[in-house]
């Protein structure tokens, strides 16, 4: 990992509800320099800001952080969480117990933070790391936070005093810990269906439906063709259809042909009544984000990124990452009529080589993407039992 060149740490101090900020200057900012430097490469400094850069991994947002004392932690930036998650592994070997706790995150001192410790094993499985935690509304609450996803920084300011003249604000609600905003779907049968929405920084995917929503909007008469799919959350795995619509529009922003998610069943229950779905890090990443909770308001700036086309599995093949390290990549599931099934490739195999390279030289989500491009051929070498086989895999579009 590349050095972070420059870091940025001034004094902020402010009220919130159940704690307040506050930064020193002293020792302690050479200690939080030396250890950002080593988790970043990035120049991510502005006077008047917490500057904190982050690793990117896929959609998510992974910040530095430290409970009391603790060395410092990987923490998903979540703004689609009201209390501050922390892996059961992690807080059980730092003997963390309470409910309340002081942290850390990346200079920028909470106080009183909400923990829960359930366990990420799912989580991790699915994503191919290990987690410490995932950290939400006890950051967003306290600052006004601004999201570079191109430059893999976060700057964190005063939310009452923070200028952002000339932007323009779309406003929020911020319900249960969670900002909600008002925007519109277009389906393939071309029916606008206005929806409030949650901006959920921690979902990997587009756009994802609540049921009660989409039953009382009939989405499912309009919505085209649809595929069978997995999500998972903290809570497990569960079955879910795939789509498009034709478009989604926030505030002034059109949106076009994102993938959209809808529950196949009520496994992760019909969502807060005040609310349709989620839009998630496939859409967010698109833009610089500014978050602030205490004033009611979003700013969506759209990057270069803006128009690139969603793209979605082309093989079929569902991938774990299984062990200790994550690094054995087995096969959780094939879908039907899918480049996977035609390879024969069959859930319990193990991929070992992707075109002669061992499968685990990339991290898990690396070649899932790899598994997003359109005609091209794979060599695959998999295990099943005590044989390896070797197949030919040719992706090709599903949704």
């Amino acid at each position: 990992m590349r050095l972070m060149s420059v870091w940025s740490f001034v004094l902020l101090s402010l009220a919130a509800h159940s704690g307040g900020l506050v930064a020193d200057r002293s020792s302690k900012a050479q200690s939080v320099q030396r250890a950002l430097n080593e988790y970043s490469s990035f120049s991510c400094s502005e006077a008047g800001a917490i500057s904190i850069p982050f690793e990117a991994y896929g959609t998510f947002i992974l910040v530095p952080v430290r409970i009391d004392k603790s060395d410092w932690l990987s923490f998903i930036l979540d703004s689609g969480v009201r209390y501050t998650q922390v892996n059961a592994k992690t807080a059980e070997g730092l003997g963390v117990i309470r409910k309340k706790a002081m942290l850390d995150v990346g200079g920028a001192i909470l106080t009183q933070a909400d923990l829960r410790a359930p366990s990420f094993s799912d989580l991790e499985s699915a994503i191919g790391r290990h987690v410490d935690g995932i950290l939400g509304y006890d950051l967003f609450r306290r600052f006004a936070v601004e999201i570079d996803y191109r430059e893999h920084c976060i700057k964190l300011r005063d939310p009452q005093t923070s200028d952002y003249a000339g932007k323009d604000l779309i406003a929020i609600k911020v319900r249960n810990g969670v900002p909600i905003m008002s925007g519109e779907l277009e389906f393939a049968k071309g029916k606008l269906i206005p929806a409030s929405l949650e901006l959920d920084t921690g979902s990997t995917g587009g756009l994802d439906l609540y049921s009660d929503w989409i039953q009382a909007n009939h989405v499912m008469d309009i919505a085209g063709p649809t595929i069978r799919d997995w999500g998972w959350d903290t809570g497990g795995e569960y079955e879910q259809r795939i789509a498009r619509s034709k478009t989604l529009r926030l505030g002034q922003l059109t949106i076009r042909q994102p993938i959209v998610d809808f529950p196949a069943t009520a496994r992760r229950g019909s969502g807060p009544k005040q609310a349709g779905g989620q839009v998630g890090g496939q859409v967010l990443q698109r833009f610089k984000i500014v978050f602030n909770y205490m004033r009611g308001w979003v700013i969506l700036e759209p990057q270069e990124a803006f128009n690139i086309p969603f793209e979605w599995d082309m093989s079929g093949v569902l991938l774990d990452a299984v062990g200790a390290d994550f690094s054995t990549y087995q096969v959780s599931g094939v879908r039907a009529d899918s480049p996977a099934s035609d390879a024969g490739l069959k859930e319990g195999d193990t991929l070992i080589l992707i075109d002669g390279v061992p499968a685990n030289r990339q991290r898990l989500l690396a070649v899932e993407e790899m598994f997003k491009q359109e005609g091209r051929e794979f060599s695959l070498r998999i295990q099943r039992a005590k044989e390896e086989i070797d197949i030919k895999l040719r992706t090709r579009r599903l949704i």
